[in-house]
């Protein structure tokens, strides 16, 4: 990544993860049109930034970041936030070369992707799995 690119990827992950603080350190109540549908979207923007910390070189922060992110979402049990928040457990631990941690991760990710039954999902699990197995 390139100088100018890597401060653009920067500005862009601090105000990312700016709006994200400021939506969450709302009480509940008082997150007027913030669904579920936006908390997961947030969830997801999060992950990315943990995915770009570890690149990045910053692997126990964006550990220390997911599993927040995990205790976050696991009371709500929704399938696709929890997969898609294991799965970048699964890249974390893999920028990290943690190969035994990446695969705790992916068996977690496959059980809320393959418990939806929907075949595309099934079938990323077998694509993930290769590059844990690697």
């Amino acid at each position: 990544m390139g100088r100018r690119a890597a401060v653009a990827f920067n500005v862009k992950t601090k105000r990312a993860h700016a709006v994200w603080q400021k939506l969450l350190e709302k009480p509940e109540g008082e997150r007027h049109g913030i669904t579920g549908f936006w908390v997961a979207s947030l969830a997801r923007v999060q992950s990315e930034r943990l995915v770009a910390l570890a690149g990045l070189g910053k692997g126990e922060e964006a550990r220390t970041g997911l599993e927040a992110l995990l205790e976050l979402h696991r009371p709500s049990q929704g399938p696709l936030t929890l997969a898609e928040l294991y799965e970048a457990g699964v890249r974390v631990a893999l920028l990290c070369e943690d190969h035994a941690t990446a695969r705790k991760h992916c068996a977690e990710m496959a059980r809320w992707y393959e418990g939806t039954g929907i075949a595309s999902l099934i079938q990323h699990c077998e694509v993930v799995r290769a590059r844990t197995d690697a």
